[in-house]
């Protein structure tokens, strides 16, 4: 098998078409493109896909769980509007372990043991996807990538409100700094982004 291998991981969104555009131009251009989306939804917890026509082939991990939600609900409801307290939970509590869900970083390795193809690059798209990939790069020593489509800086207002997504913005600066390359819309973008 002469393909180049590429991994692709996106965390929270379902299939784009930015994301769909990106994995078929990689496999016009010679890469065999294995596309692992993780988000919530009802249904089933892992569902393998083709494109058709394409060298790709994509899994849906389902990031879905009844624990997460009601969590969700009461951080929302509750904890969110109170910052002092948000503190004092997260001082106990690991935050890192909440965001990066060890259970999902099993599945997208498992996927990613099926096949045999040896893979020459990990792509992370945006954030989550980055710190996905980043998790998977470092676990079988492979390059990473970085696709960055949003800025959110430190001095975006949720940035300096939520404590949640400041530790996001702490480990995606985390996983940039490991990354080989990043990929950007515009020189704006990659200006601000290595500033």
């Amino acid at each position: 098998n002469n393909k180049k291998n590429i991994l692709i991981i996106q965390y929270d969104y379902p299939l784009s078409t930015i994301t769909r555009d990106f994995a078929i131009s990689l496999s016009k251009n010679g890469y065999k493109v294995q596309l692992i989306l993780c988000y919530s939804k009802v249904g089933w917890l892992i569902k393998k896909k083709n494109m058709k026509g394409q060298n790709i082939d994509y899994v849906i991990i389902n990031s879905f769980s009844i624990l997460k939600r009601v969590l969700n609900k009461i951080y929302t409801k509750i904890i969110l509007k109170n910052n002092r307290l948000l503190k004092i939970i997260f001082h106990f509590i690991n935050i890192e372990k909440i965001l990066i869900n060890d259970k999902i970083v099993k599945k997208i390795f498992s996927k990613v043991c099926e096949k045999k193809e040896d893979i020459i690059s990990i792509i992370g798209i945006e954030k989550k996807g980055l710190i996905y990939a980043g998790k998977i790069a470092d676990i079988i020593n492979r390059p990473l990538i970085y696709y960055s489509l949003e800025l959110y800086t430190d001095e975006h207002p949720v940035n300096q409100s939520n404590i949640i997504a400041k530790k996001i913005l702490e480990l995606e600066k985390v996983y940039h700094k490991k990354s080989l390359a990043t990929i950007v819309q515009d020189n704006d973008r990659a200006d601000f982004l290595f500033k």
